[in-house]
């Protein structure tokens, strides 16, 4: 339930052939995390921009879910990676319990730079019905380009970043510190790049 998975193959032009596709089991990123929110959960994950051409300026997370939910509790977060270590890293926590979802249903958690790019002339907005809130400063978010990362919508997250969930590196989480999988969202690499 809410897990998906995102196939992405960038090329060195820096255009990216995205493709979408459910998972049919638990696995997100080569991840098992676990089950997903109960039934009565209506929170989602809902769009992420991860990467553009040139600066990655405009990098942003959207949440959907029933106009005006509370998001006391909830937390986004991101596991990848280090330098040292193949998975199961907590790359990425934060606290969106400061914030509810706009009289549209959604929530945009976006870089300070927002915004600043034009696209065929275009500038990103945010919905005016929408709630948004710049995540730290600059490219705080940095998102990772080219790269396996699962990105989680949790209730009640109680790690942190640099935390590893998967010691054994077997595509299992052995830690799972939150009370509530609420949704997930996969950005698998190729391996034939």
């Amino acid at each position: 339930m809410g897990n998906h998975r995102i196939s992405v193959q960038a090329a060195q032009c820096a255009v990216a052939a995205i493709t979408w596709t459910a998972c049919t089991g638990p696995a997100s990123a080569g991840l098992s995390i676990g089950s997903g929110g109960s039934a009565a959960t209506s929170l989602r994950i809902s769009e992420l921009r991860v990467d553009q051409q040139g600066a990655d300026t405009d990098e942003y997370f959207e949440l959907f879910g029933a106009p005006g939910t509370s998001l006391t509790g909830c937390w986004f977060v991101a596991i990848g990676d280090s330098g040292t270590d193949t998975g199961g890293i907590v790359e990425m926590a934060i606290d969106l319990s400061a914030w509810t979802l706009g009289s549209n249903g959604r929530f945009v958690g976006h870089e300070a730079t927002f915004g600043s790019t034009a696209f065929n002339g275009q500038m990103l907005v945010v919905d005016p019905a929408g709630n948004h809130a710049t995540i730290g400063t600059g490219d705080s978010l940095n998102f990772e380009n080219s790269d396996s990362v699962t990105y989680l919508l949790v209730r009640a997250f109680t790690g942190n970043i640099g935390m590893d969930l998967d010691p054994g590196n077997d595509g299992t989480l052995d830690t799972l510190p939150w009370k509530e999988l609420l949704d997930s969202v996969a950005l698998v690499r190729s391996r034939s790049e």
